[in-house]
């Protein structure tokens, strides 16, 4: 392969694989994420049903050799891909067969694919707690830590229902905190 050719692979329909729904120049389409694919892809049928609901974009001729299994490119087209306020301009090409797919460079810059360990927002991970933990807490969520609190010096009426009848079970010691004494030492 030369610097214009691209591997793709065939991808499942299987029913229960994860996906997710974009925006493509405002209609919404159902797209796997393949952090896998170097490109965007998406089948002829995909695009039919794009075009049936008002797709304004033609195919042009695709300069990218890809090779897909099942299916050779048909054309493909540049469009605004948005998922929530992100939004990307790609291309995607068009294959003969095939599911729509979001590829790794896409789906990275839309935000919707990360790859790697991620740090959490008071930073560091997130099984690992920083001796400022507690002050930086406090300082993003300040009106948790301020006001009432302990409920200092309240007393605490409960109501008790009077139709019921009230009764007390023997606490008896746990066998852990002393010993049980034989019967020959009780004689």
């Amino acid at each position: 392969m030369d610097e214009n050719e691209e591997g793709v692979c065939r991808v499942s329909t299987a029913r229960h694989v994860p996906t997710i729904s974009v925006s493509i120049d405002g209609i919404v389409q159902e797209v796997l994420i393949d952090s896998g694919s170097v490109s965007n892809l998406m089948g002829e049928d995909d695009f039919q049903k794009l075009k049936n609901a008002g797709f304004k974009r033609n195919l042009e001729h695709c300069s990218r050799k890809l090779f897909a299994y099942g299916g050779k490119e048909i054309g493909q087209f540049k469009a605004e891909i948005s998922v929530g306020n992100a939004t990307v301009v790609s291309s995607s090409p068009v294959v003969k067969c095939g599911r729509c797919i979001l590829g790794n460079a896409t789906a990275t810059e839309l935000g919707v694919l990360h790859i790697g360990p991620k740090t959490s927002l008071i930073g560091g991970s997130c099984n690992e707690v920083k001796s400022d933990f507690a002050d930086q807490l406090k300082a993003q969520y300040p009106q948790v830590f301020t006001g009432v609190g302990k409920l200092k010096d309240f007393g605490l009426k409960l109501y008790v229902d009077p139709k019921c009848t009230i009764c007390c079970s023997k606490v008896e010691a746990s066998s852990f905190c002393a010993p049980r004494q034989s019967e020959s030492q009780d004689t």
